[in-house]
């Protein structure tokens, strides 16, 4: 799948950059921790996925509360994709006429949806590592960032 481009750099990743454009950065407004209540509109095994998250990325300060319902998608489309494996797992790829399960198609477009909403949220290791080692070698940066997501340095 094709990208429309480069993706946009967050104004804290032009900060630890030293805002090489040089142009003003705009103020992002510090946001409490990510709320780690699960959203009433997911299902249990989505919620399952939530709780074990939510926490973990709060600890780290890696969402903000508007991240939620970007957040709750991400688990719903996995919750999905793992239904759907599990139907796979019991049934397999086709029916007893060989066509292919229509859970084969769910579960592509569910994690393929999952994976999606997690590099949107900038959780994927790829996101990570070009949040933190993009900002120059051996920098202080570097290392805060790199601490602060959990990253070894």
């Amino acid at each position: 799948m094709a990208s429309g481009g480069k993706k946009p750099t967050s104004p804290a990743e032009k900060a630890a950059r030293g805002n090489p454009g040089r142009r003003d950065l705009v103020e992002v407004p510090e946001l409490d921790g990510l709320l780690t209540l699960a959203p009433s509109w997911l299902d249990a095994a989505a919620a399952g996925i939530w709780n074990r998250l939510a926490l973990q990325l709060d600890e780290k300060d890696m969402l903000a509360d508007l991240d939620r319902d970007l957040l709750g998608a991400y688990c719903q489309h996995l919750a999905n994709g793992i239904a759907a494996q599990m139907v796979i797992n019991e049934k397999g790829l086709t029916t007893d006429e060989g066509k292919k399960r229509p859970e084969v198609i769910i579960m592509g477009d569910s994690f393929e949806k999952a994976r999606h909403t997690f590099s949107e949220l900038g959780l994927t290791p790829s996101a990570r590592f070009r949040g933190v080692w993009s900002v120059g070698k051996d920098s202080k940066a570097q290392g805060d960032l790199a601490k602060k997501y959990g990253i070894g340095t």
